[in-house]
């Protein structure tokens, strides 16, 4: 891929990643201000799948900003970015297990944080369909 449909893509994928932070910063505020987490038992499903999401663009994103990573292998760019997403998704986990668990002394459920990352995981599928998808229209003009 030249340098010109490089960048195409690079901006195609920002431009994903920015609607994506901005809309789940909508939807977590709302959900904080109006305690939608606590009435709404699935509230927190799509959170997940958009955090998922943003952090599987950016991942992409940040590894074609790069000149050495920017040739690599489709397959290598989108086995790296579901990696580092389950990885970022466990650490998010871990981050909730804390204060949740520990500080807020709540009683850990194994069944909710698995489904969390689940759709952190289903979110950064999400994420390299849209790189691929980008990727194909990038390099057909």
């Amino acid at each position: 891929m030249d340098h010109i449909h490089l960048n195409n893509l690079r901006k195609r994928l920002f431009n994903r990643a920015a609607i994506t932070v901005f809309c789940t910063f909508l939807f977590n505020t709302l959900g904080i201000w109006l305690a939608l987490y606590w009435i709404i038992w699935w509230y927190d499903i799509p959170m997940h799948f958009f955090g998922g999401l943003f952090t599987g663009l950016l991942v992409v994103y940040f590894l074609l900003s790069y000149k050495k990573t920017a040739y690599i292998q489709t397959f290598k760019i989108v086995l790296f970015s579901l990696v580092l997403t389950f990885l970022i998704t466990i650490l998010w986990e871990f981050y909730e297990y804390f204060f949740k668990t520990i500080l807020a002394q709540e009683k850990f459920d194994l069944i909710d944080s698995l489904s969390d990352i689940f759709f952190g995981m289903l979110g950064a599928l999400q994420a390299v369909f849209i790189y691929l998808r980008h990727k194909k229209i990038v390099l057909a003009q």
